[in-house]
């Protein structure tokens, strides 16, 4: 999965598989059950070559590593939100789920390659691909511990606050970007951040959106105040041309967010964070549409 924050989630795949453990044996665990541990009911497959590559199989292309949308632990197991939603797609399709790492988005459909990409964005699709649904929606955000209020801060309200943020994360650059005139204190990664909070060292804690979200169940108290950017949204690449499994696929996705499925296995990974983060905009910030925009205005101009 491309993103746009790759900085910041690639710095903490390593902290996120050390506080697992960590935090299992204080007795507060990170490890979150992965649908590879659950037995699937057996279903009727809905799609077969040549659909799909392999009669009985699902091939899903993903990024290598994406944490915590995608992690290889300790024993080489896959696990990670994506990859539960992958598994849980593979399994109303009535299909074995496997998974290719580092795929190629733009070559679905041909030989050798997935059957479909998870995690791809409508921006930069390969042309002959379709999108089909969102499962995903991340965005630099903030977090703060025991916040009462659940209403969206403005620009106004962070103006005498202090910011835990990494050092060189598309968060901080975001903060500034934005017109954040808060204090920042910096930080070796997301985790020194969110504790930082948690001491009272700062009021609020700057990162990607779902590392926050999966960090901070560590923490009680901690939660999702609000976006510092428009979401990026993800979904699931398929090749256009093939009308049945992309029918299959957007039905399944729909029947995912429909019975719930989808709602839980966010939750599992990313606590409270809202599965659309759509109306949690920071008020009077400035995005990155709208800078860009503003840049385009000026040189026409000119």
């Amino acid at each position: 999965m491309a993103r746009s924050h790759g900085r910041s989630i690639g710095r903490i795949a390593v902290a996120v598989l050390a506080l697992a453990s960590i935090f299992t044996l204080g007795g507060c665990s990170l490890i979150t059950p992965t649908l590879a541990e659950v037995t699937p009911t057996t279903a009727r497959p809905k799609v077969s070559a040549p659909a799909v590559s392999s009669d009985g199989e699902l091939l899903i292309g993903i990024a290598s590593s994406d944490a915590p949308q995608i992690i290889t632990d300790d024993t080489g197991t896959l696990t990670g939100y994506t990859v539960d939603v992958g598994r849980a797609l593979a399994q109303k399709l009535g299909l074995t789920p496997v998974f290719l790492t580092g795929a190629d988005p733009s070559k679905i459909g041909t030989a050798g390659a997935p059957d479909i990409y998870l995690g791809a964005e409508k921006r930069g699709l390969s042309s002959g691909l379709s999108l089909k649904g969102v499962f995903l929606e991340d965005a630099p955000a903030l977090f703060a511990q025991d916040r009462t209020s659940t209403e969206v801060p403005s620009l106004q309200d962070l103006s005498a606050a202090t910011i835990a943020v990494q050092v060189g994360s598309t968060a901080q650059d975001v903060l500034a970007k934005a017109g954040i005139e808060a204090t920042q204190k910096t930080y070796a990664n997301v985790n020194e951040s969110l504790a930082a909070v948690a001491r009272g060292e700062a009021d609020f804690a700057a990162c990607d959106a779902t590392s926050g979200g999966y960090l901070s169940r560590a923490y009680p108290g901690m939660s999702f105040v609000c976006t510092l950017d428009e979401a990026a949204s993800y979904g699931v690449a398929v090749k256009t041309s093939n009308d049945t499994l992309a029918r299959e696929v957007e039905s399944a996705l729909s029947a995912l967010e429909g019975d719930g499925s989808l709602e839980a296995i966010h939750r599992a990974w990313y606590g409270g964070l809202p599965v659309s983060l759509s109306g949690s905009l920071l008020t009077g910030a400035t995005t990155s549409s709208e800078r860009a925009a503003a840049r385009t205005s000026a040189s026409s101009a000119q």
